[in-house]
Order: C-alpha cells, then structure tokens, then sequence
C-alpha cells in the first residue's frame, strides 16, 4: 500500500487516541486529554531515542512529513499485538461535485432543457395530453399497469403521456395526436428517448 509522505495537522487529530494508546504501551505516564497529538509525539520522541531518529522532531514543532514518518514508525512497529491501520493515512476517495457537473453543462444543454419544461409546463401539452389519456385511459399500453397498481417497488404505478418518436428529435412532433402514447413510469424510463416502438394497439 502507498502511504503518503505527508499529513496534516486535520489528517493527524485522526490519530489522536492512537497515538495516545502506543504512548501508553511504550510505557510513558497518560497526561490526560489535555495533550494534543503533537504533543503526545514530541513526548515520545524526546523518551525513545529510535523512534525521535526516525522522525527527526524539530524541537517542539512537527512538519507534515514527519506526522507521516511517526504514523509510518507505528505501522511499521506495532506493540504488544496493538497495531495501527495504515488506511487511516489514506485520504478519502473523492466525491462527485454535483453542482459542479450541472455547472459543467454547455450554454446550449441549459437551453434546450428550459424550452422543454416549459413545454410541459404549457397548457397547450397538458390539453394534447389529457385528449389521449381520455382517449385511451389511464393504462400503460405496454406492461397494462394503471392507477391503483403498485409499481416492482410497492409504490403508486405513475402513468405518463409518452412520445412515440422522441421530443429532441422530432420537435415538431410534440403536439401531434398520433405521436403520443399512454406508459407508465417505469415503461416509459425504459424506452428512453432512443426507442421509437409504437405500444398503441392496433385499431
């Protein structure tokens, strides 16, 4: 496992009882909590000679790297059957910014996404959509789940109006009667707006 060289002072407080606990089996006195890590290191440093060679403490101040070589000394020494993690020293795997990867859409992402919802938002999608859910019902056409049904995770079954040849490319499609079609959620999800199937049956 790749250790780092250095750690800060945040990464260090981690350690804190840690290096409390191997103080106290090096046999030195607990000071109590009011020591800090630092402390506890510089102490033990000042009674054991090995250790204070390889950390090479600069008189009562500790750099990052040599926060890294007494962790790394505990790792590498451990005490009576007392052994430390060397993960600890690892930093935490990153974590996707969301806000930054919305931010990363392009100028011309953030409007083709705005002109539609407020295309579903319009009174004139939500007149299209009530004629075919009156037409043919609040039904899905393909899996036959409707209102009152529970979905393959116990909840509500949602039924949605769906365009048959997908909105982004056929823009001029999207109030067109013969376009739309009755889905449920789920269904609706998997078709995605790749899949140009016709679930209508047949008249």
């Amino acid at each position: 496992m790749e250790l780092p060289e250095s750690l800060s002072k945040t990464k260090l407080r981690k350690f804190s009882n840690v290096i409390r606990e191997y103080s106290r089996l090096l046999g030195l006195k607990d000071p109590g909590m009011r020591f800090s890590a630092q402390q506890h290191i510089i102490r033990i440093c000042n009674n054991r000679p090995l250790i204070k060679a390889a950390v090479r403490p600069l008189g009562g101040k500790l750099t990052g790297e040599q926060f890294a070589l007494f962790v790394r000394y505990m790792v590498d020494n451990p005490i009576a059957g007392f052994s430390v993690d060397p993960a600890l020293m690892l930093p935490k795997p990153a974590r996707a910014n969301v806000k930054l990867e919305r931010r990363s859409l392009t100028k011309a992402q953030k409007i083709e996404g705005a002109k539609r919802q407020a295309f579903y938002d319009s009174w004139d999608w939500k007149k299209a959509r009530y004629q075919i859910l009156t037409k043919h019902g609040p039904h899905c056409m393909l899996c036959g789940a409707g209102r009152g049904d529970l979905d393959i995770e116990g909840k509500p079954v949602k039924i949605v109006v769906d365009h048959i040849k997908p909105l982004y490319k056929f823009w001029e499609l999207r109030l067109d009667l013969n376009n739309l079609q009755v889905l449920c959620y789920d269904c609706n999800k998997g078709k995605g707006a790749w899949d140009e199937t016709d679930f209508r049956p047949a008249s």
